[in-house]
């Protein structure tokens, strides 16, 4: 797999823009508007990805083709790409999209100069839940007695990442905290907690859920639970 770097800072910096011409669009963007310059977030050989203001970036949906125009700053050289949309998440007041390159020899040659080293950072420890034991997870916003079911994919003692079925999640759209309900494997108690929706990504017929738990609605048995569990999983991983 490709890594991803961020893009390179001074002279030589990336430009990327969607081509208004290539947009299949679902919002009421017209074709032939200008290009929309987007924020280039992360780059490798294979794939980058942008973030715009959502009031200026096209509704495009996974698996849509669009138009790139590439170019470095202060420097005299562009090049026309493709791209297919892999990945798109929204987030409050902008949306980001992930975009796998089509690649060709000419953008091979043209990424080259602006590809990094992986910038490796020290992360909060997330586990996946083992393939014999999937956690189930209920969401429900507050004052209502609706409540849906997801697939827990990640966990830590911060927050879980959740797959929700694209067409039950429409429900969900304009809310931004949920109660969560979930039992760990082996645990004698269910975890029940506010959480806040910090992204979406919107992934064909599933949604995935960034949901970060309010710490101060976390109770320390049950976060003590949550840790034990997490560290059960890594010793387990350490061991196969």
């Amino acid at each position: 797999m490709a890594s991803n770097t961020e893009p390179m800072a001074g002279r030589f910096a990336l430009r990327a823009k969607l081509c208004a011409r290539e947009w299949i669009s679902e919002s009421s963007h017209a074709v032939g508007q200008p290009a929309v310059e987007g924020q280039l977030l992360s780059l490798s050989a294979s794939q980058l990805s942008l973030r715009f203001e959502s009031a200026r970036a096209p509704l495009l949906a996974v698996g849509r083709e669009v138009g790139l125009e590439l170019s470095a700053r202060d420097a005299d050289i562009q090049l026309a790409a493709t791209a297919v949309v892999e990945q798109r998440i929204e987030q409050p007041g902008e949306r980001v999209y992930r975009l796998a390159l089509c690649s060709t020899a000419e953008l091979t040659e043209f990424l080259g100069p602006f590809l990094n080293p992986v910038d490796t950072r020290r992360r909060q420890v997330r586990v996946e839940p083992a393939n014999l034991d999937p956690i189930a997870v209920d969401l429900r916003p507050r004052l209502s007695l609706m409540s849906i079911t997801g697939q827990v994919l990640n966990l830590s003692s911060k927050g879980l990442l959740v797959q929700l079925d694209a067409e039950l999640e429409q429900e969900f759209v304009d809310v931004e905290r949920l109660q969560v309900c979930f039992e760990l494997p082996g645990a004698d108690r269910r975890v029940h907690a506010w959480a806040r929706i910090r992204h979406r990504s919107y992934l064909g017929r599933c949604v995935h859920y960034g949901l970060e738990l309010e710490a101060a609605d976390l109770g320390g048995l049950q976060l003590a639970a949550l840790m034990e569990y997490i560290q059960s999983r890594v010793e387990t991983l350490e061991l196969a």
